[in-house]
Parts: C-alpha cells; sequence; structure tokens
C-alpha cells in the first residue's frame, strides 16, 4: 500500500480520492516503487502516470530517480539563494542542471510525460542560474543572458525570464534590446510595475542615445 506521507502529500497537492485508490492499487502489484517524491504538483502526478502506465521500462524509472535528485539539489539551491549565497546556491542548481541533462539522455523514447516534467524543471532551474548570475559579487551578465534563453527557448512567455535577460542586457549597454524584453515583460504581464518602469526609463534612454548619435 502506498505509504502515509505520500498519500497525505497526494491529497495536499490536489490529486483526489479516486487517484490516491488508484495509486494503492498500483502500488499493492509492484506498478508503483516510489514511496517518496519530492516534486513539485504536476512532476509528481507526471512521475506516477509514467510509472504507473509503463512499469516494464527501467529508462522511465531511472528517470524518476534522476528527476527527484535534480529537484533536491534545486531545493538546496533555494535555500542557498535565499540565505543570500548567491554563488554557492549557483553550484546546486548547476547540479540540477546536470542531472536534467541525464535524465534527458536516458528518457525512453516516445515518453511526453517525462518531457513535460523534465522541460518544466529545466525552466525553472534556468531561471534561479540567471538570478544567481546577476548577483553575483562581480554579474555574470553574458551568462544571465545564456541562461534566459534557455528558458525563453522553452517558454517564450516567461516574463522572469525576459525581466532578468533586460536586466543584464540593460547593464551591458544594449538599450535597445533591453527595452524590447521589458515591454515584452510588461505586455504579459501589465501589472508588473518594475517591468514598466523599466521600460519607460529605457525607452528615455534609447531617445537620448539616439539624438547623440544623431549630432
Amino acid at each position: 500500500m502506498v505509504a502515509p506521507e505520500l498519500d497525505h502529500l497526494l491529497r495536499g497537492v490536489g490529486v483526489g480520492a479516486e487517484a490516491s485508490l488508484q495509486m494503492q492499487a498500483a502500488s499493492a502489484v509492484g506498478a508503483l516503487r516510489c514511496d517518496k517524491l519530492h516534486l513539485d504538483r504536476k512532476s509528481l502526478v507526471t512521475v506516477w502516470v509514467r510509472v504507473t502506465e509503463a512499469p516494464e521500462s527501467g529508462d522511465n524509472a531511472e528517470v524518476a530517480t534522476i528527476l527527484e535528485k535534480a529537484m533536491k539539489y534545486k531545493d538546496e539551491g533555494n535555500d542557498l539563494y535565499r540565505e543570500k549565497c548567491p554563488e554557492r546556491a549557483l553550484g546546486r542548481y548547476k547540479k540540477a542542471s546536470r542531472a536534467l541533462r541525464r535524465a534527458q539522455n536516458r528518457k525512453a523514447s516516445g515518453a511526453t510525460h517525462a518531457d513535460a516534467s523534465l522541460t518544466a524543471t529545466e525552466a525553472s532551474v534556468y531561471l534561479n542560474i540567471a538570478a544567481c548570475r546577476l548577483n553575483l559579487e562581480e554579474p555574470d551578465l553574458k551568462g544571465v543572458v545564456a541562461a534566459c534563453e534557455r528558458v525563453l527557448a522553452i517558454d517564450d512567455k516567461s516574463v522572469k525570464a525576459r525581466f532578468r535577460r533586460g536586466t543584464a542586457l540593460g547593464r551591458m549597454g544594449r538599450t535597445r534590446e533591453a527595452l524590447d524584453d521589458f515591454v515584452a515583460a510588461a505586455k504579459l504581464d501589465p501589472s508588473n510595475k518594475e517591468a514598466i518602469r523599466e521600460a519607460n526609463r529605457l525607452k528615455q534612454l534609447a531617445e537620448k542615445e539616439s539624438k547623440e548619435q544623431s549630432k
């Protein structure tokens, strides 16, 4: 049967009674071999579907294990970032990204549920990598841009990726590119006052630079 802590976790993330009973049945026949999953709601349900639908796939089970490890590294990075240790947090996020690459290499062909979990987690990890690189004692601005572009390749509507890339581009003196990112962020999230403020500031700066260049 499903361990009590897993049953509690499932209900806590909104998995209904019917799904919980299905998981207990799957566990009873050995289809579910995970009694602890330290994942977000989407990943948790995805891993359950993948393991129970394809219990014979060793690749899928290995992907679930690697994904759990990646989430552990990510959580450790989050704790370090909250403690204002961006350099140490960055190290944990890099470990998470390496684990995710291993999972991508090992996932079974056609495992669409695994794809969804991996890409969502990858986007989250690279957003955090960008935040760390922005807050290093010597910010790695090119690294911020690269990390955000990884995110935008997965989700081109990511407001945080637009905002962080725009911040890095602005500091690099690439005013018009930064302006484009903040305008996009403000359109995606009209309630984002910081994005609107930065867009207005950069618009004025771009106009000033344009006038100076035309002299």
